[in-house]
C-alpha cells in the first residue's frame, strides 16, 4: 500500500512536533518493509530534518515553512495550500495522514484522508490562542475543511474525543483514539554526574528541591496560577520552567508571567531554561522532586507521561485529559484553587514515602503508553480508511 504522511510539523518544538516525529518513526519502523511511505513536507522541513531512512521524501511547493503552527499569527497562504494539495494528489497514494490539523491543506483528489485533531481548545478559548480575528477565522475554516474531507478523525485521548465531538457536533464514535507515549530517551537514570552537570549549567541551588514545569509558556498553561500557588509553599524549593521562550507562533504570556513573579517576589526562586535537548530534559525529570502541570486544559499531556516514565511524581490539573492519563499515579488538583495546588506541592515535598510510592506507580503507569502501540492503532485506521 502507498501511504502518504504530512510532516510539515516535524520541526515544531511543542507536542504537535513530538507527536509527528514519534508516531511517524514508529509506523515506518514497524511497517516500512510491508508498505511504501511518502513523507511530504515544505522545502525548509525536508532540508533541515533528520527523517527516517527507507522512505521517499517529497518536497511540496511552499513559500513559507510550517514549523510555526497556524493557531496564532502565522497561517499558510492560500496558493501554498493549493500547490501542496495538488502535489499530494499527484502522488496517488492509497491513503494520506495529517498527524496534526494545524498543517492541514485540502487534497484535490479522492484519496482517503486521516486527520488528527488533538483537542478543541482553540474553539473553546479563542482568546488564549489567536492574535487576530483573521487568524481565528482562517483557523476555523481550515479545521472545518479538514473535518469535512477526513475519512476518519483521530484524537489522543477520550477527553479530547469528547471535547472535539461536542464542539463540532460530531458523533463521539466517529473519532478514533490512539496512544501517545514516552520517547525512548525518557527513563530512570540515577546518574549523579549528569545531575550535577544540569545543576551547574543552569546555576541551580544544589540543596533546594526542584519543582519542574515542562511545556509552552502560553495562557492556557496557567503558569501565573502556579506562581501564586508556589508563593504559598513554605521551606526550600526552586521552580524550573522548561519551555521555548522564542516566538514559536503561539500566543505567549512571558511578560505577564515575569510580572507575576516580580509581584510575588519570586525572582530568586524561578529559573527559565528556554528550549533544551531531550537529554537535558531527561536529566531534569530525574533530578527534580516533582512535576507540576497546572493547565486549564490538555488534549493529552505528554510531559506527564515522560515524567512518570522517569519516576518523577506529578501534580496535575484535574481538567481535560490529565486525570485520564495520570490515573492514581499522581495528585490531581483544581487549577483555579491555588491553595489546593500549594498543599499538593507541599505534601509531596515533605513526604518522602509518598514520592517513592507515586514514583513507582508512575513508572508502571507510563508502561501502558507506547508509540509502538499508537503506530499499530494508527496503521489499522489507515488500512480502514484506504478500504473506503
Amino acid at each position: 500500500m502507498r501511504i502518504g504522511i504530512d510532516i510539515c510539523c516535524w520541526r515544531n518544538r511543542r507536542g504537535f512536533g513530538r507527536f509527528t516525529r514519534e508516531l511517524t518513526a514508529a509506523i515506518i519502523s514497524q511497517y516500512g518493509a510491508e508498505h511504501d511511505f511518502y513523507l511530504v513536507g515544505d522545502p525548509g522541513t525536508i532540508a533541515c530534518s533528520q527523517l527516517p531512512p527507507g522512505v521517499v521524501t517529497i518536497t511540496a511547493p511552499s513559500t513559507m515553512s510550517r514549523m510555526r503552527p497556524e493557531s496564532a499569527a502565522a497561517y499558510r497562504r492560500p496558493w501554498d495550500m493549493v500547490t501542496m494539495g495538488r502535489c499530494v494528489a499527484a502522488l496517488r497514494t492509497d491513503v494520506f495522514l495529517f498527524p496534526t490539523a494545524s498543517t492541514y491543506y485540502p487534497v484535490f483528489s479522492r484519496v482517503p484522508i486521516v486527520v488528527c485533531l488533538h483537542d478543541a481548545m482553540t474553539e473553546i478559548r479563542p482568546d488564549f490562542h489567536f492574535k487576530s480575528i483573521q487568524s481565528r477565522t482562517l483557523w476555523t475554516l481550515k479545521i472545518w475543511l479538514s473535518i469535512r474531507q477526513a475519512a476518519i478523525l483521530v484524537a489522543p485521548s477520550d477527553a479530547a474525543r469528547q471535547q472535539i465531538a461536542a464542539v463540532w457536533k460530531l458523533p463521539h464514535e466517529s473519532i478514533q483514539r490512539i496512544d501517545e507515549g514516552p520517547a525512548a530517551q525518557f527513563f530512570p537514570a540515577p546518574c549523579q554526574a549528569s545531575k550535577q552537570r544540569i545543576l551547574q549549567r543552569f546555576s541551580l541551588p544544589p540543596n533546594h528541591p526542584i519543582v519542574l514545569y515542562v511545556g509552552g509558556i502560553s495562557p492556557h498553561k496557567n503558569l501565573a496560577g502556579l506562581m501564586h500557588a508556589l508563593a504559598q509553599v513554605p521551606g526550600k524549593w526552586h521552580c524550573v520552567i522548561v519551555g521555548d521562550e522564542s516566538n514559536d507562533g503561539y500566543i505567549d504570556c512571558h511578560q505577564e508571567l515575569r510580572e507575576t513573579i516580580g509581584t510575588l517576589a519570586l525572582h530568586d526562586r524561578v529559573t527559565f531554561t528556554g528550549y533544551i535537548s531531550d537529554d537535558e530534559l531527561c536529566a531534569f525529570y530525574n533530578v527534580a522532586a516533582l512535576l507540576v502541570l497546572p493547565s486549564f486544559d490538555e488534549g493529552f499531556g505528554l510531559p506527564a507521561v515522560e515524567a512518570m516514565a522517569c519516576g518523577l511524581p506529578v501534580v496535575a490539573s484535574n481538567r481535560g485529559s490529565l486525570p485520564e492519563v495520570i490515573g492514581d499515579a499522581g495528585l490531581l488538583v483544581d487549577p483555579l484553587d491555588h491553595g489546593a495546588m500549594a498543599a499538593a506541592v507541599s505534601r509531596l515535598l515533605g513526604d518522602v514515602s509518598l514520592r517513592k510510592r507515586l514514583s513507582a506507580s508512575g513508572i508502571e503507569r507510563a508502561k501502558t503508553y507506547s508509540w509502538q502501540r499508537g503506530a499499530q492503532q494508527m496503521m489499522q485506521i489507515l488500512l480502514r480508511a484506504a478500504e473506503r
